[in-house]
């Protein structure tokens, strides 16, 4: 079992702690898949080896780097996960996390380290590239990367959620 922590660690704005998104799973599985005529049979996409994936928040201290709490957002699944980047609110409170692939948004009070929503975007798209949170946090931005099926394309749409209750709006 490996661990990886994402490379876009977060930090909050009085700077006394970072975050960072903790994935843990076997990664060494992804591999490219094709038929017997030498052609891809997912349109380029990789396809996954079984194995069990799970996602954390952890907190840090930023002067000495050490742990202080960590909130499990994904409890081990075999479902494939890619989480984005965090983005934080413009007061530091509260946190949103992207899921790639499965079409969630974490909502997360990083005071008390404690979800406050998850957002399900599928409707829209299971490609979830970007999120931020409006000022007062009550409202969750969201950029898509394509409808869901793969591939590269980034179609500038987005959608607007209401925290509280994950509906959407436009």
């Amino acid at each position: 079992r490996q661990m990886c922590i994402r490379d876009r660690g977060m930090s909050s704005p009085d700077h006394r702690y970072l975050y960072a998104t903790l994935v843990r799973g076997d990664h060494r599985l992804y591999s490219a898949a094709y038929d017997i005529d030498g052609g891809s049979d997912v349109g380029g996409r990789l396809t996954l080896g079984v194995s069990e994936y799970s996602v954390e928040l952890v907190r840090l201290r930023r002067d000495t780097l050490q742990e202080v709490d960590r909130l499990e957002l994904i409890a081990p699944s075999t479902t494939r996960i890619r989480p984005g980047a965090l983005a934080l609110s413009g007061d530091g409170t509260l946190g949103a996390l992207p899921v790639k692939i499965s079409g969630r948004v974490f909502v997360v009070d990083l005071v008390n380290m404690a979800l406050m929503a998850d957002v399900d975007t599928s409707a829209q798209s299971t490609e979830v590239h970007r999120a931020a949170l409006s000022p007062d946090g009550t409202q969750l931005v969201v950029t898509y990367r394509g409808d869901g099926r793969g591939g590269p394309t980034h179609d500038d749409s987005l959608g607007i959620y209401q925290v509280n209750d994950g509906s959407f709006t436009s």
